[in-house]
């Protein structure tokens, strides 16, 4: 997912930019291990640090909008209906919707699948800028899982055919994006970031470690 420059857990299977969580630990009301807080931190629950375990404090809400489910806190939620009803007037709305099961306040943004739930984890620094950005990068995101669904029929995932991940996917997902941005009235520096990251398409790494010092 292309990001921009703004002043001011469970178990994962390595995709490049599309993590796989594979399974998730605990539950409503118990304490959870140190070890397992990134289970809940990525879903964006609240923790509160009880010596060397961590305390579900408060879980936040889902709620459904524009025909999505938007799992995360009050902020979150309002800054993403704020970005999908900029979205909701393109062209592109409706196969973005059709991709995405769950828009998710994450601990960074990044594509992930739980069984068969498509789930675009979105980071803070990608929420809390201009609604029209957010909802470019929703846009994005929502390609890579189209991608994805489309190996996955073809039977190319894992392959050298596989298309949803990659400097070409990553270039394609961009002119989504843009595409997206331009219905939405983006303006030309907008437009420029794009265009930047189109030439740098690896920009987003492929390893563990670099998933995991995303800021955005």
């Amino acid at each position: 997912m292309a990001h921009r420059v703004v002043e001011g857990g469970g178990e994962r299977e390595d995709v490049g930019s599309f993590p796989v969580l594979k399974r998730f630990g605990g539950a409503l009301g118990v304490l959870v291990p140190a070890a397992v807080r990134g289970y809940f931190s990525e879903l964006g629950s609240t923790l509160r640090e009880t010596g060397d375990v961590f305390e579900i404090a408060s879980l936040t809400r889902t709620e459904e909008m524009h025909g999505f489910k938007v799992y995360g806190s009050g902020r979150f939620r309002k800054r993403t209906r704020a970005a999908l009803e900029l979205l909701s007037k393109t062209s592109v709305f409706d196969e973005v919707r059709d991709n995405l099961d769950l828009i998710n306040e994450g601990a960074r943004s990044a594509m992930q699948v739980v069984g068969s739930q498509f789930i675009f984890n979105v980071g803070r620094k990608t929420w809390s800028d201009d609604p029209l950005w957010y909802a470019g990068c929703i846009a994005h995101d929502s390609k890579h899982a189209g991608l994805y669904r489309e190996d996955v029929a073809a039977g190319r995932l894992d392959t050298d055919r596989e298309t949803y991940r990659g400097a070409e996917a990553e270039r394609n997902c961009l002119n989504y994006q843009e595409k997206a941005l331009r219905e939405m009235g983006a303006g030309k520096d907008m437009l420029e970031i794009i265009e930047y990251w189109r030439d740098e398409p690896t920009y987003q790494g492929n390893s563990e470690d670099e998933y995991l010092a995303r800021d955005w």
